[in-house]
């Protein structure tokens, strides 16, 4: 019997937690959806209807359970449910900092903005009962500890299914915006690129050269506007391009559509001494 890589295990816990079904069914469902957790889940509830029981009032009471409580660096929270918030179908970011902590989900890692991505969280430290009911019984996740499952598959995920990269990248740009705003401060921008575009996400490096810490520092001297959703969202594709070729062979500049600013990056790049070794062949794979 092949041995099962650990993202694989976790694929079979989450799948177990979210259809109530046992292991060796959930494994049998993966194998036949290529491990693609979300593909598996939809094919099993194609061929086994769920009993018609809502999960609503499940993920109501635990998201109430959130709603409305102290900074917790200093006090037990379960006893003093005090809003931060007066919005009865709102967590502010006291409650959103401890629900976290408790899918054991750190601030500093991208799998937090793949939580908030599932539950289409407005802003950040900020979360909204219907799109958290809604997020969560998509998944049939209707406790802490399935949610928590479903948290470590994200996080195990987010480095090699590109699907979830791009819906979590796309809720990103909603997260850093300040409310009120269509585009994100470039201050706030650069870190969520950089928890984004690194190890743990969607690794912005090849062999011999940081792409993300240079763009970030490109970025940051010679833009001094705020960031588009256009540029935004092509400064993923540019990041996919490099990956795929890094000697930047594919970029022309007299017949680019690149926003102006990538335009300047990819020249500054290729007259840099470091980049002027990389080759057509030190390709990554990103299958």
């Amino acid at each position: 019997m092949p041995v099962l890589t650990s993202q694989q295990r976790n694929a079979i816990s989450a799948f177990a937690d979210m259809t109530g079904c046992k292991e060796s069914t959930a494994s049998k469902q993966l194998k036949a959806a290529g491990w693609d957790l979300n593909a598996a889940v939809d094919a099993y509830f194609q061929t086994h209807t769920p009993a018609k029981t809502s999960l609503q009032p499940a993920l109501n009471k635990l998201f109430d359970t959130y709603r409305g409580m102290l900074p917790y660096s200093t006090c037990d929270l379960t006893d003093f449910p005090v809003d931060d918030t007066d919005d009865p179908d709102q967590i502010g970011a006291d409650g959103t900092m401890k629900y976290l902590e408790d899918l054991s989900v750190s601030l500093e890692e991208p799998v937090m903005l793949a939580v908030l991505a599932q539950v289409k969280a407005p802003t950040m430290g900020e979360l909204s009962r219907g799109e958290f009911t809604n997020g969560w019984e998509a998944v049939s996740a209707d406790t802490i500890s399935k949610q928590a499952s479903v948290a470590s598959q994200f996080r195990e995920s987010l480095k090699s299914d590109a699907n979830l990269f791009r819906n979590v990248y796309k809720h990103s740009f909603v997260l850093a915006r300040q409310p009120g705003q269509k585009s994100v401060l470039i201050e706030a921008a650069v870190e969520f690129w950089r928890m984004l575009f690194s190890p743990a996400g969607f690794d912005w490096t090849t062999k011999g050269f940081n792409w993300i810490e240079t763009y970030l520092t490109f970025i940051q001297e010679k833009w001094n506007k705020s960031i588009s959703k256009d540029l935004w969202d092509q400064t993923l594709f540019f990041a996919k391009k490099t990956r795929e070729d890094p000697s930047l062979a594919w970029w022309n500049e007299a017949e680019s559509a690149w926003p102006s600013i990538i335009d300047e990056f990819a020249k500054h790049v290729k007259s840099l001494p470091e980049h002027r070794k990389i080759t057509s062949a030190d390709t990554m794979d990103t299958s």
